[in-house]
């Protein structure tokens, strides 16, 4: 028993010196360029013969790839082992394994893993030998440089040399870790090696490539934003929340009205509503509900210049002289004169005829309800005289039209004189009778004043 003792102590040395080996080897490497993870646990595992077993570890993670999910793992651990058959005994125990992790944020994740170790007795022989470990747990890193950790650990196999007594064991524990070499000078998570804006403040969030985002644009980072959503153009104030300078629910930089008096009802744009469309806003309106299209005065009240009935804007004739009955465009119900003809309209002396006189009247009429539409009296002649003496002829008898109309409310300035003389006969002037065709009165409508 002496030499089968000495025998697996000596095997338990020589794990334990590869074991500070490999660390040496990988962990120096490691700890220069910011791969190695160095770590503290604490567990309690029941074993299978009733006994329980409390442990203290330390060790490291070498990390291949620095952001990669996979790790190696060296451990040197303390055990303290007890149960109702046994006395309490200490154990030093090597580990070498391997980690798998799987990010769950950026500040979590799930790891599994499996490692293989010695147990050494350090007060008796008892239970020494190899032993695989299997473990799962959670890891969350606070901070860039600190993690920590929960796991269960199941140890399958545990079988000391020299002895037929193996058992197994299951339990769980806690780990603290501290990252070494992680550099990230404006502590947003991204290390500096991978980090493309090095001056991110502290709290913004960020994307892979370290740089700050703000998802509603308003130039306030992520993680400095506490109004998220802020509609597009919107100002915001230090803290990513919209102003409202003049309080009337409608941001600044999306508010067109940013001086809306307090307690006015206002449209989407910020602006004082305008119910009725008539250009005076609501809280200035006196007449709210103004038909679509009148004219109206600073209250919001529609006009009527000639008190027509038909609202300004609306009046297609708003010169209408009182006593007149309009239409719904504010029109009168008499035709406006355009173009009319009087044959036969006066003597050769110059007198007008009584017949062309009832026919005046009328056009009167019309001409006062449109006293805004100018008409030119022009007035032809017969053939008898030279062309000369005929436009004077015909002049004269346009005045004395003029004073009939201007007698019967007719606007002189309404009104245009035009002589024509024996132009354009509409008949021979060799009959008496053509004559009297060829003296005739014409009304033309020229333009609106």
């Amino acid at each position: 028993m002496r030499i089968s003792a000495f025998i697996y102590r000596a095997i338990g040395n020589i794990s334990l010196g590869i074991f500070l080996i490999a660390l040496a080897i990988f962990a120096r490497p490691s700890l220069a360029d910011g791969k190695l993870i160095a770590d503290l646990q604490v567990s309690w595992q029941q074993a299978s013969f009733d006994g329980s077993d409390l442990g203290v570890g330390i060790g490291c993670r070498i990390l291949p790839n620095e952001n990669g999910p996979s790790a190696f793992i060296c451990r040197l651990g303390y055990s303290y082992l007890e149960s109702v058959d046994f006395e309490a005994q200490g154990y030093l125990r090597p580990e070498l394994g391997y980690r798998f992790s799987h990010g769950i944020s950026k500040r979590s994740s799930i790891f599994a893993e499996a490692a293989i170790g010695y147990s050494f007795g350090i007060d008796t022989a008892s239970y020494e030998g190899t032993c695989a470990f299997l473990g799962a747990g959670f890891e969350w890193v606070p901070v860039p440089i600190f993690s920590l950790s929960a796991f269960v650990r199941a140890s399958p196999i545990e079988i000391p040399f020299g002895s037929d007594n193996g058992y197994s064991s299951y339990g769980g524990g806690i780990g603290f870790a501290y990252h070494f070499g992680f550099r990230d000078s404006d502590r947003d998570w991204v290390p500096n090696d991978a980090d493309n804006c090095h001056d991110t403040p502290r709290g913004a969030r960020v994307d892979e490539m370290g740089c700050a985002t703000d998802h509603d644009g308003d130039g306030v980072f992520d993680g400095l934003d506490r109004c998220h959503g802020t509609p597009f153009t919107a100002m915001v104030d230090s803290l990513g929340c919209p102003l409202d300078s003049d309080g009337d629910g409608v941001f600044d930089g999306v508010d067109r009205c940013d001086d809306t008096p307090n307690d006015i009802a206002v449209d989407s744009a910020g602006c004082p509503r305008d119910s009725d469309g008539d250009g005076v806003i609501d809280y200035i309106d006196t007449c709210s509900n103004t038909t679509n299209g009148a004219s109206v005065d600073e209250f919001g009240c529609p006009m009527d210049s000639d008190e027509d009935g038909v609202f300004d804007g609306i009046d297609l004739c708003p010169q209408t002289p009182s006593g007149f009955v309009v239409n719904s465009l504010g029109c009168p119900f008499v035709a406006p004169v355009e173009s009319e003809e009087i044959r036969d309209a006066y003597e050769s002396g110059l007198n007008l005829k009584a017949s062309a006189m009832q026919k005046l009247d009328n056009i009167a009429e019309r001409l006062r309800a449109y006293p805004f539409r100018i008409v030119e009296i022009g007035v032809y002649t017969d053939g008898e005289g030279s062309a000369t003496y005929n436009v004077n002829r015909g002049y004269r008898v346009a005045e004395k039209v003029r004073d009939v109309l201007a007698a019967r409310g007719v606007d002189r300035e309404q009104l245009k004189l035009k002589g024509y003389g024996e132009i354009d006969p509409v008949s021979s002037n060799a009959t008496a009778d053509g004559k009297k065709q060829n003296r005739r009165i014409v009304f033309r409508y020229l333009e609106d004043r």
